[in-house]
């Protein structure tokens, strides 16, 4: 099971923060994304297993996953 919590404004697309995905075979998270309706450009950041991922790194059953979106301002 991929455990995947969502922040800030990312939660607009899935109504949930903490989801959990069974998934048989290692995915890339580009699909876990598609799956779940988050617009990949949305997403800005990546931590996996508590550390930085990039957006196409594949995710394995017992992933932890947080998404973070686009972050601008100044």
């Amino acid at each position: 099971m991929v455990k995947i919590r969502v922040n800030l404004s990312l939660k607009e697309y899935t109504n949930n923060t903490d989801i959990e995905i069974n998934i048989d075979q290692q995915v890339p998270l580009t699909e876990i994304l598609d799956k779940l309706g988050i617009p990949e450009e949305q997403v800005g950041m990546v931590i996996k297993n508590g550390k930085w991922a990039p957006k196409s790194c594949n995710v394995s059953n017992n992933d932890t996953i947080e998404l973070f979106p686009q972050l601008s301002g100044g």
